[in-house]
């Protein structure tokens, strides 16, 4: 079967839905229909969602077609049966959402066959799952301290997809304007505002990065250029240099790491969970709770001071206090 015969099998469900509104009385312009029906899920969703949607159908569609199966709801719940004794929980979902995004809802039974696949593959993972690692401030400070004379030793560790019209200074704040990202959808920017005080870590590396691509024969419009065309770099790049950088300071984790810490310190300086999720970008408190570890002020409970050192001599303990007769 043909990858264009698996397509339009798949849109028959919705050719009949078309059918039965026709029935109603009136005419029925079944070609704009059915476009409609064709683009407006993939309207609704990110690029970056729809190529991998495809990319899950696709595969999906090509094992049904080796096993000589029909395609429809309940051989697709053969192949999430199929792909539950290798993959993970998270896989199973995306794999139900794919076909959602071709065929609609599952019907009711069909639909409790998918959740209980994917709960019973989260209650799996429980014995496996790890603590998702962190990377905490004093490991930013070893990434300044390690910086060389190499130029992409300073592009690694400041590195964005940013513009430099995208930076502005005041007040010695840095505000940074993401024009898109994952968590806008509508693609509508968001500023985000770091402290940068004249003379710190933060100030010196952007100004002297700032000189040095004055000085170079880039005309590059962006902050990081790639070295060789001076275009922005991918997100897989930007990526590996994070996570090569962290491995220069002995710490094994990916840039995600970093975004978990820095939520994690803002807790740990009192921020609420609005000020985190403001500051973080996240678009939902649930999301910005899986990255957050328990902390013992986040739960209403006072900092413990620090132990003073004790130096000297200790004072003598006089014992308890001796009562005297009254002459």
């Amino acid at each position: 079967m043909s990858r264009v015969e698996t397509q339009e099998s798949e849109q028959r469900r919705k050719l009949k839905f078309l059918e039965d509104v026709a029935e109603y009385g009136g005419p029925v312009d079944f070609n704009q229909l059915i476009h409609v029906l064709q683009t407006v899920s993939r309207k609704a969703k990110a690029i970056s969602t729809i190529k991998a949607y495809e990319r899950e159908n696709h595969v999906r569609r090509k094992w049904l077609s080796a096993n000589h199966l029909p395609l429809d709801e309940k051989t697709t719940i053969l192949y999430l049966a199929h792909r539950f004794l290798t993959t993970g929980s998270g896989s199973l979902a995306k794999i139900a959402s794919a076909f959602q995004m071709a065929n609609g809802t599952f019907s009711v039974l069909e639909s409790q066959m998918v959740s209980d696949m994917i709960r019973a593959k989260r209650r799996e993972e429980i014995a496996t799952r790890q603590q998702p690692k962190m990377v905490e401030l004093e490991s930013i400070q070893k990434l300044f301290e390690s910086l060389s004379d190499d130029p992409k030793s300073e592009r690694d560790t400041l590195i964005s997809r940013e513009k430099w019209e995208d930076i502005k200074y005041s007040k010695n704040r840095l505000e940074v304007r993401i024009r898109s990202a994952k968590n806008d959808q509508l693609g509508l920017g968001r500023s985000t505002f770091v402290e940068c005080p004249e003379g710190g870590d933060l100030d010196c590396l952007i100004k002297r990065w700032r000189v040095r691509v004055s000085l170079s024969e880039s005309t590059s419009e962006f902050l990081f250029p790639s070295f060789q065309k001076g275009d922005t770099l991918s997100a897989n790049t930007i990526s590996s240099f994070a996570r090569r950088r962290l491995e220069m300071i002995e710490v094994s984790a990916t840039h995600h790491a970093l975004r978990r810490g820095s939520a994690n310190e803002l807790q740990a300086k009192g921020l609420n969970l609005e000020q985190i999720k403001a500051k973080g970008r996240w678009r939902s408190g649930g999301g910005l709770m899986r990255y957050l570890q328990d902390n013992p002020m986040a739960q209403g409970l006072s900092e413990v001071p620090e132990e003073k050192e004790v130096t000297g001599e200790a004072e003598e303990d006089d014992g308890p206090p001796v009562l005297e007769e009254e002459v």
